[in-house]
């Protein structure tokens, strides 16, 4: 990033800890993680950080045998850092950004946010619908939306977003049947 302070600029890491059935490998990021945001966030005051899940835990006895560890692995994780200047220079966004908290978003709306950020002035949000004109989701007609233009509603749904069901951790008959069978009997008649 020092390379780069005069311009805008996109970093990628792909972390793979995550992915093996113990669960313990991934703790080992910690300490790395957090010294790498709490450092870069000091030296670049206007750098947002994006952290973002392609899955929950899919593997081990969490995701086998726990409804819990199923239903983690259909929500991944999802967390926007910004600097506290962009925040106090728009208000409004960073209230959006808090009521979108535990609401369901889709790659897309982190796409459509991303691109809100960066380029406001050639992407005006609707400020009512909070989404950009015209702009829908190239999955099954989902509309995109930005999480910093104003509240998702409340009542959105897997098929509002172009969630295919098959994925929603809304519908629990998609949940395995030998899982139901084995640990919701009731459930599976």
């Amino acid at each position: 990033l020092d390379n780069y302070a005069d311009v805008g600029a996109v970093a990628t890491a792909l972390l793979m800890e995550g992915h093996e059935g113990s669960m313990e490998v991934v703790a080992t990021l910690d300490h790395d993680l957090a010294h790498f945001l709490e450092t870069t966030a000091a030296r670049h005051a206007n750098t947002a950080f994006v952290l973002v899940s392609d899955h929950g835990c899919h593997m081990g006895p969490y995701f086998m045998y726990a409804r819990s560890g199923w239903l983690e692995h259909k929500l991944p994780a999802l967390f926007f850092l910004f600097p506290k200047s962009f925040l106090r220079a728009h208000p409004s966004a960073h209230k959006a950004l808090k009521a979108n908290e535990q609401q369901l978003v889709t790659p897309f709306d982190v796409y459509l946010t991303l691109l809100h950020m960066a380029t406001p002035d050639k992407h005006p949000v609707d400020p009512l619908a909070g989404v950009i004109p015209g702009r829908t989701s190239p999955w099954r007609g989902g509309m995109m939306r930005s999480l910093m233009a104003g509240p998702i509603p409340p009542n959105r749904t897997c098929t509002d977003a172009g969630v295919p069901s098959h994925v929603c951790a809304c519908n629990l008959h998609h949940w395995p049947k030998q899982y139901q069978q084995r640990f919701f009997p009731m459930a599976s008649r």
